[in-house]
């Protein structure tokens, strides 16, 4: 890339910053929702509903359709 060596730096540090919060943001959401998932199967009564939570938890993980699914 021919760029000077404080912008490569800059960008692989804004780069690395960027990643880092699509992983944290996306690992939050999955547990938030698996969470709810949870509340909202145990007041229904849904039988082990803490194994469904833990696979909606999983499948919010999973990029495009994931959320879509939970």
């Amino acid at each position: 890339v021919p760029l000077d060596e404080r912008y490569k730096r800059e960008l692989a540090i804004e780069f690395r910053n960027t990643v880092e919060a699509v992983i944290y943001g996306t690992g939050l959401t999955a547990l938030v929702q698996g969470l709810m998932l949870f509340v909202v199967m145990f007041i229904a009564g849904v039988p082990h509903a803490l194994v469904w939570a833990a696979v909606g938890a999983v499948m919010a993980l999973v990029p495009l359709v994931g959320s879509a699914l939970v």
